[in-house]
This record gives structure tokens, sequence and C-alpha cells, in this order.
């Protein structure tokens, strides 16, 4: 009996995923990387990812679009946005 392919398994030529650079001052910001995995290393979590050569590298998750949104970066980017200051979006 043979086994079927899994269905999330990611495709070895086309559908791989891929991770972006988020960091603001980052030399890399807006790049675009093959995705490999999240693991905590150095005692924080960790992206790592191939480049176009091939080589693996490794930033940490919050500077990538892999890692979840700051609750507090969201909110002051909000704030930002409406021209308030932060504390006004705090009052009743």
């Amino acid at each position: 009996m043979r086994c079927s392919v899994s269905s999330n398994a990611l495709d070895s030529v086309g559908d791989q995923r891929t991770v972006q650079v988020t960091h603001p001052f980052h030399p890399w910001f807006g790049q675009v990387f093959v995705f490999l995995a999240v693991r905590q290393t150095w005692s924080q979590d960790r992206v790592f990812f191939l480049d176009s050569q091939g080589r693996r590298f490794s930033l940490p998750a919050g500077w990538t679009d892999a890692a979840e949104a700051d609750p507090f970066v969201t909110m002051r980017r909000a704030d930002a946005r409406s021209g308030l200051p932060i504390w006004s979006s705090c009052r009743g």
C-alpha cells in the first residue's frame, strides 16, 4: 500500500514559504528570503532562512514578518496615524 502525499507539505520546486525582513533599520529591510524554521536560540526566537545563493542566516523573529505583531507597536501606529497623542486614546 502506498502512502498518500501530505497536503500541507511544501513543494520542493515552487511553493516555498518565504519570510520578509521588516526591521526598518536593517540593511535587508523589505527583502524576501526562503523560510526554513523558527527556533529558540540565544534565549530568543530566531527565524532561519536561505538567501538567493543558498546560504543560511538567522535574525530575531521580531525583525521579520514571521513574528506575531507586537500589540504596543500596533497601537502606537494607530495613534500616529490619527495624529492624537497616545494618552488621548486611553481617555473615556
